[in-house]
């Protein structure tokens, strides 16, 4: 009889897999969400114990983790500032007790709690958060997420190398602190049959715009702009099909009937068939203020929709080295219109030819997830 069944304990066999716990703060829809859903289709699963803690609330990415068999742990908050939701992930991860936990953006003060309840290695992955603090006048977040950086985090993921010098330059972080794995899709998500593909205006150019609708970082507001720009260049057969909802929505309605351009906008609101939409448009127009990556540039261009974008500088990152995506001085309307006509009136609606492979070769899921493996294995304990 062995010594451990004398002194009467059982031994079990002990799962080797790298435990690694997702934790994300409350946005259901979002790039982060479909990163995770993405990095779990393509994670090996023998070698990773994949857990997903979604704080405040889940989301239709929650539901299809859940039927993928991962384990989804939604933990309810009133606010970022909840002790009950603290407490609550604390507990849940102890008893998951990972290797590595991986946060996607939590609330300020989460982190140390993160490192002070576990033996677990604390990763944070900045999707670009710097900037939309300092529109918001919360400079202050700023200041408290480069110390919990600092303090508590063995590394730093960004998802551009634009947003890895933002943040080190905010947050005053030593350059080994900060990894760029640029994000990735699914090409299977974008696989659309052309019988679901209806043509709604043979004739007219259809122009998309997919997004939360924000003015601040978004640029939202330039979309009535764009159609008035178009217009005063002597050019009218066209639409804009805006996807999204947010908290500019009814503020761009306003704009576009002040600019009397309102029968030129078609407001669409979330939309769960985003690929067979982006199928549709012949352009897709993304005029950010700011953006530290531009997941949806990545996304049109794998479904053959040519990009017009402001040059900011995620997208630039992104876009900079595909033929058939354009890029124009940020803020500038009318050069953002002449973009417009010109990809309509040399491609009018022919699909993108390189747009895929381009998306294949550089932003592809996989590759993305096994970057964030490679990073996973080095903190093994």
């Amino acid at each position: 009889m062995s010594v451990e069944l004398l002194a009467g304990v059982t031994t079990k066999s002990k799962d080797s897999r790298l435990k690694v716990a997702q934790v994300r703060w409350a946005e259901i829809n979002g790039g982060p969400e479909r990163i995770l859903r993405d990095l779990a289709v393509h994670i090996d699963r023998s070698k990773f114990d994949l857990r997903f803690f979604f704080l405040k609330r889940g989301g239709p990415y929650a539901e299809e983790l859940r039927t993928m068999g991962y384990v989804v742990e939604i933990i309810p908050a009133s606010n970022g500032y909840d002790l009950q939701m603290r407490w609550s992930l604390i507990k849940r991860l102890r008893a998951f007790d990972p290797d590595i936990i991986h946060e996607h953006g939590v609330p300020p003060l989460v982190r140390p709690i993160l490192r002070w309840a576990t033996n677990a290695t604390l990763l944070g992955f900045e999707h670009g958060e710097i900037e939309i603090n300092r529109r918001k006048q919360k400079s202050w977040l700023n200041w408290l997420n480069g110390l919990e950086y600092r303090l508590f985090t063995t590394r730093v993921i960004v998802n551009s190398a634009a947003n890895g010098q933002l943040v080190q330059a905010t947050h005053h972080l030593p350059a080994g602190h900060i990894q760029v794995i640029h994000l990735g899709i699914d090409l299977q998500h974008f696989l659309v049959n052309e019988d679901l593909v209806t043509e709604i205006a043979p004739n007219t150019l259809l122009i998309g715009y997919v997004g939360r609708i924000q003015n601040y970082d978004k640029g939202a507001d330039y979309l009535p702009q764009l159609a008035s720009a178009l217009i005063q260049m002597g050019f009218s057969d066209f639409r804009i099909l805006v996807v999204g909802d947010g908290p500019d929505l009814e503020p761009v309605k306003a704009l576009s009937a002040q600019l009397e351009v309102a029968g030129f906008m078609e407001f669409l609101g979330r939309r769960n068939d985003v690929p067979a939409l982006l199928k549709q448009m012949d352009l897709l127009v993304i005029p950010s203020r700011m953006e530290a990556f531009g997941l949806v540039a990545v996304e049109a261009l794998a479904m053959g929709t040519r990009v017009v974008a402001f040059g900011v500088p995620g997208l630039t990152e992104v876009l900079e080295g595909c033929s058939e995506a354009c890029l124009v001085p940020p803020g500038n309307v009318e050069a953002f219109a002449l973009a417009v006509l010109d990809l309509w009136q040399i491609y009018g609606k022919q699909r993108g030819i390189e747009t895929r492979r381009y998306i294949a070769d550089h932003f592809d899921a996989q590759r993305m997830t096994d970057e964030l493996a490679r990073c996973y294995l080095e903190y093994m304990r």
